[in-house]
């Protein structure tokens, strides 16, 4: 929220290798204080990669790694052609761009915060769907109305905070389809949101290559979303036995 648009700055003020510099000594820092200050996680060293590997590869688990893939690839399809859409699409003035780009980080930082509490709040499944719904919405409703300048600016924080409020359901839903094997959950987890990354700005470009304007990334968007949606019912339809302990 504040460190990106900061260093944006700087870098055009002092070149590009300071701020570089800067950046590897937070690094540096965030890594010292992980080691510091975070409890040391218990771990059975007993298991081998194998083994955990072994518990890890399953039907759900793969199952969930699929929605992640394409359900948060809905979202990076926006994201990563907002600067066409709202320049070309919406009419937003280029100088208006950096702090465009501090609401999209405004809206993040909400989100993280939105999705922990609703998964508290309702049981992982449905706080799952109640996001990948939202995200499908909000992405239809880019579509169609972003071409209004003061409406894309609400939509683009809405974006962003349902950009962010998907992660906290599906890690935890990770956690219960592979219990003995949550570490091996976790890397793929980040592996799969990585992946969603590349297919959403993928996908998501396709129409612009073939000359369509620059909403239409959007509307890829809540296709994919869509599909995280669908195997999310999946998910609980055929295995809502691993989330009946939720509340």
């Amino acid at each position: 929220l504040l460190v990106i648009p900061l260093f944006t700055h700087l870098g055009g003020v002092l070149g590009w290798r300071p701020v570089m510099g800067m950046i590897a000594t937070l690094g540096l820092i965030t890594a010292l204080c992980i080691f510091l200050f975070l409890p040391k996680v218990v771990y059975d060293k007993n298991k081998t990669l194998w083994e955990e590997l072994k518990h890890f590869f399953s039907v759900p688990s793969m199952l969930l790694l699929v929605i992640t893939a394409f359900g948060c690839g809905g979202l990076f399809s926006w994201l990563s052609y907002i600067e066409p859409l709202m320049l070309d699409h919406a009419g937003l003035a280029k100088s208006q761009m950096p702090t465009l780009m501090i609401v999209v980080g405004l809206g993040m930082v909400v989100g993280n915060f939105f999705g922990g509490w609703i998964t508290d709040k309702l049981h992982l499944v449905r706080a799952s769907v109640v996001v990948f719904v939202s995200m499908i919405s909000v992405l239809l409703i880019v579509f169609f109305f972003s071409h209004l300048l003061w409406l894309a600016w609400g939509l683009t924080f809405v974006c962003a905070v349902v950009a962010m409020s998907v992660g906290a359901p599906l890690n935890m839903m990770m956690f219960r389809v592979s219990p003995q094997a949550q570490m091996m959950g976790a890397a793929f987890m980040q592996a799969a949101f990585n992946l969603a990354n590349t297919l959403g700005a993928y996908l998501g470009g396709k129409p612009l290559d073939y000359g369509y304007t620059a909403n239409y990334p959007s509307l890829v968007g809540a296709g994919m979303a869509s599909a995280g949606f669908l195997c999310a019912i999946l998910l609980y339809t055929r295995y809502g036995k691993l989330f009946r302990n939720d509340h």
